[in-house]
């Protein structure tokens, strides 16, 4: 998990994908064609303004632990929430004022 801190940190969104489909195993397949599918409906429905790929991945993740409750594979359970919790702590918040 500090590993995909220290390149969030860095910016490196790619690395971090990367490292979080290994980390998932047999799961990383379909969280990486849930990135795939929803960086698409991104794009299409929102403009590069409002792109934002932690989002996307947060979002991915959700999927594939939906997935991993269904298989009750709760050790993988265990590492989306941390990796999730990584990235809610990265999101900021849009600044209204």
């Amino acid at each position: 998990m500090e590993r995909i801190t220290k390149l969030l940190l860095k910016g490196d969104i790619e690395g971090a994908v990367k490292l979080t489909a290994d980390l998932l195993g047999e799961y990383g397949r379909d969280f990486l064609d849930y990135l795939e599918l929803m960086e698409g409906l991104s794009k299409s429905f929102n403009p590069e303004s409002y792109h934002d790929p932690l989002r996307i991945m947060k979002t991915s993740l959700t999927a594939v632990m939906k997935k991993a409750y269904k298989n009750r594979d709760y050790e993988k359970i265990g590492v989306i929430k941390d990796i999730i919790q990584i990235i809610k702590d990265f999101e900021v918040e849009d600044d209204i004022s």
